[in-house]
């Protein structure tokens, strides 16, 4: 998925300056195989939450036939995305685009963010927001937006 999204970005949409590059949940490991094999088009990546608009959407995508199947195949191909994660960073090192990781402050992984982030990252910052779960834009949707602007305008 991460080429596809180069793709469209670069040939299809013709955006030649850096992007700073937003993933949520599995979006999150999108934006890092996107980030780490184009880091030369990449300005930053934060991993983040999605709206309820956007859980509309998909809902409403999931109804028609064949969705369902068709979505789970994301989850049939962890197993590959890992390996090959795993066989970049052998080759290549950690990754040095600039990196935020939002996480909720009740979310079960918030007090491992900083050491899951230094596997993988070098120097990426973790910002914490309290009050908020796993979906970080719908319960906190300002701290969601104020932590991206912030981070997007430092790169």
């Amino acid at each position: 998925m991460a080429e596809d999204l180069y793709l469209l970005i670069r040939d299809h949409l013709g955006i030649k300056d850096k992007v700073h590059v937003v993933g949520h949940d599995i979006g999150g490991m999108i934006a890092f195989a996107y980030a780490s094999r184009h880091s030369d088009s990449v300005a930053s990546v934060i991993w983040g939450e999605c709206s309820r608009t956007d859980l509309d959407h998909y809902a409403l995508a999931f109804e028609q036939p064949g969705a369902i199947r068709a979505g789970l195949e994301v989850y049939r191909a962890f197993e590959q995305d890992a390996e090959e994660n795993r066989t970049w960073l052998k080759e290549h090192g950690k990754m040095e685009v600039p990196t935020l990781l939002l996480m909720g402050g009740k979310f079960l992984l918030a007090e491992s963010a900083q050491s899951m982030a230094d596997e993988i990252h070098v120097g990426a910052e973790v910002s914490v927001i309290e009050d908020s779960g796993h979906y970080i834009a719908e319960e906190t949707p300002q701290a969601f937006v104020d932590g991206v602007l912030g981070f997007v305008g430092k790169h």
